[in-house]
């Protein structure tokens, strides 16, 4: 946000009287600060991801049940959109999502061919059962979640899936993996409303709640530009991104970047860090950090949208990106976290 939180009068003075590197978040501070970004920043995406995850469930089972391109359509748009809520919240590893179960259906991840197939054969007679739906959270890493299921929607980006959803028991497993990803996202609401508690009631949350979210900033830029956007290679192929089969790679990276500034920044009606460093007089830091994250924009504008069908002919703008990317977690782990004292004193 762009104003500055409200003080005491006497909170301004000390702050006055105190040189920049001494300036810290007040108990106060903490707490209207955690609040925010909990309400205005994670407990939306996380109702979105919930309400995406249904939407891909009952999506799959229309396709099932009358396989043709209109429904093959929706099921296809209800997986971007769960693949785009995801990649909003994904850089950021606070909270529940950075439980493993939680990153395993959700991450992109390759897909292992021969799992698969193996793990296709042994869908329920009734997948969506609530017997099925819960045995699915055991379904193998490589063979489930999102990325499974981009496979069985979007096949190699170029040719139609149908046939292949038509094959034994395909279609089936994959509205079995969607009805676990939409149990997953209702049960998320449930552990993210039992951490608010914590943070309405509980002071000692606010601390390692503002500490993670600012730390995990960085490390998402870096996650970015090395997961998303496959740094460190000279000539990639396209399924080195996330997303290639359905197109989203530039659209994922985009949802990326917003979360970390929604963090950083906060949401247009709540708090962000930018109003602790103003309240605490180092309005250059806010700066430098508009600085870093037009420099990041302007730099993913210049990438184009369909990078993944040839990456090496758009590895110019990709190693920019990376560096852009690196350059502003090297300044959130770096002057923004010096100027907040963090980890922040209780």
């Amino acid at each position: 946000m762009k104003y500055c939180i409200p003080t005491t009068l006497s909170g301004l003075l000390l702050l006055a009287a105190l040189t920049p590197a001494q300036a810290e978040l007040t108990g106060a501070q903490r707490s209207s600060l955690t609040t925010s970004l909990f309400q205005d920043v994670a407990m939306p995406a996380q109702r979105a991801l919930a309400d995406n995850t249904n939407a891909l469930a009952q999506s799959m089972n229309a396709l099932c049940a009358a396989p043709d391109d209109s429904t093959l359509a929706a099921a296809q748009t209800a997986w971007k959109s769960t693949s785009n809520t995801w990649s909003r919240i994904s850089p950021l590893r606070i909270g529940p999502n950075r439980q493993r179960d939680v990153t395993a259906i959700f991450e992109a991840a390759p897909v292992d061919e021969s799992l698969l197939k193996k793990t296709i054969s042994t869908t329920p007679d009734d997948p969506v059962s609530p017997k099925a739906v819960f045995e699915s959270a055991q379904l193998p890493a490589g063979a489930s979640g999102l990325p499974v299921l981009e496979k069985l929607l979007f096949a190699d980006g170029r040719s139609s899936p149908l046939p292949a959803l038509a094959q034994g028991k395909t279609c089936q497993f994959g509205r079995w993996v969607a009805s676990g990803l939409a149990r997953r996202g209702q049960t998320l609401i449930y552990e993210w409303n039992s951490l608010g508690e914590g943070i309405k009631y509980n002071p000692v949350y606010h601390t390692p709640f503002l500490t993670e979210a600012l730390t995990n900033a960085a490390r998402g830029a870096r996650a970015i530009a090395n997961h998303q956007l496959a740094a460190g290679e000279i000539t990639p192929p396209p399924a080195f991104f996330p997303g290639w089969r359905a197109g989203t790679s530039k659209a994922d990276v985009t949802a990326s970047l917003d979360s970390i500034e929604y963090i950083l920044l906060g949401s247009p009606s709540g708090l962000g860090f930018d109003d602790m460093l103003i309240a605490a007089q180092r309005q250059e830091v806010v700066d430098g950090l508009q600085e870093k994250l037009i420099n990041t924009r302007l730099a993913l504008t210049a990438l184009p949208a369909n990078f993944t069908a040839q990456p090496g002919a758009n590895r110019g703008e990709l190693v920019i990106l990376q560096k852009r990317l690196n350059e502003l977690a090297d300044y959130i782990a770096g002057p923004m976290a010096e100027a907040l004292g963090t980890p922040f004193k209780k």
